[in-house]
């Protein structure tokens, strides 16, 4: 696990996961499992039955020895999937939506009319774990106002015009 921070494993080991706290202490598994199964339990959402959060608690505490630290981590990930299907999507779902935002926030567009009423746009996508992209379309102002049709990006990738609209525009 690397860089040991205590609060956080305190955090993490909480009332709600005593039956880990109890392993962890008898040195059943050792403080990475118990994290990684605390965190996994208190994921679970509020409204789960106590019996199907301790009937998986037990289930994670009694797999975790046979499993890589790594691949332990990758099974407990699954958890809430299995237990709070409902919960798994809103999580997924506040992930997903916060991860929109971000990109969103972090995109640039701007756009120059030519006097021959041709637009010319570039911009810059956010990064996703890659150099930031740059992309230059070339749309008609109707079809930006309008957002009909379908637009060509310097890489020759069709879009269509609603979704380059979708993007902030930044005059230039």
């Amino acid at each position: 696990m690397g860089h040991f921070d205590g609060v956080a494993h305190a955090q993490a080991i909480s009332d709600r996961v005593e039956t880990t706290r109890r392993a962890w202490a008898a040195g059943d598994v050792t403080t990475e499992q118990a994290v990684v199964s605390a965190e996994a339990v208190n994921r679970l959402g509020c409204d789960v039955e106590q019996t199907a959060s301790l009937t998986a608690e037990v289930h994670l505490i009694a797999l975790a020895p046979h499993y890589s630290h790594e691949d332990f981590r990758h099974l407990a990930a699954h958890l809430v999937e299995v237990v709070d299907p409902d919960g798994a999507d809103a999580q997924l779902g506040a992930l997903l939506q916060a991860d929109g935002k971000r990109a969103l926030e972090a995109t640039v567009f701007r756009a120059h009319r030519g006097v021959d009423g041709v637009g010319s746009f570039s911009g810059k996508l956010p990064r996703h774990g890659f150099a930031n992209a740059s992309i230059v379309i070339t749309i008609t102002l109707d079809q930006l106002h309008n957002g009909l049709g379908e637009t060509v990006l310097d890489t020759g990738t069709t879009i269509s015009t609603s979704q380059a609209r979708g993007w902030r525009v930044t005059r230039t």
